[in-house]
């Protein structure tokens, strides 16, 4: 049985609200958090990016597609602000981009249930993207076993932070 353009399969309506728990559950505990961490002087970027997940949380639980929309720019947005803060070190770019790869990741590859209107080809091309996430994060894992930056032994480390 073929479904009209307006009708979504159950299938999709429960990955759509699977993927709107997920992100309330992320969201939440970021604007939460943010908001302690920017009255004591710091970043405004996790009570941002926590808003954007709950919008996004609200857009899949409504089967907007605009979501995945969303969750990219909201990942974009978070690898500029990563590269500005820190520049490209790795050791201190892991923590800020490895889990919203993640959800990134998670996100394209759910892009069929979320945008069931969407062309076979645009559809291959997300979950082939998700892959490509996929792929750039076992290559941070295999990264994290080889030396970044300056190794110092105790005796080094002492003396370069005495100066």
């Amino acid at each position: 049985m073929k479904l009209s353009a307006g009708v979504r399969s159950r299938s999709s309506i429960a990955v759509c609200a699977v993927f709107a728990v997920l992100w309330g559950l992320v969201g939440l505990p970021l604007i939460w958090g943010g908001a302690k961490l920017l009255f004591l002087g710091g970043s405004p970027y996790y009570v941002a990016v926590g808003v954007a997940f709950v919008v996004t949380a609200f857009l899949y639980g409504t089967g907007g597609r605009s979501g995945l929309w969303l969750l990219l720019l909201t990942f974009a947005a978070t690898l500029v602000w990563a590269l500005f803060e820190v520049g490209m070190d790795f050791w201190q770019l892991v923590p800020r981009l490895v889990v919203p790869a993640i959800i990134v990741m998670l996100g394209l590859w759910a892009s069929p249930f979320l945008a069931p209107n969407l062309s076979r080809p645009v559809k291959r091309g997300m979950v082939a993207s998700g892959v490509v996430v996929m792929v750039a994060l076992f290559g941070t894992l295999w990264a994290a076993f080889y030396p970044h930056g300056a190794i110092l032994g105790v005796e080094q480390a002492s003396a370069s932070a005495a100066g």
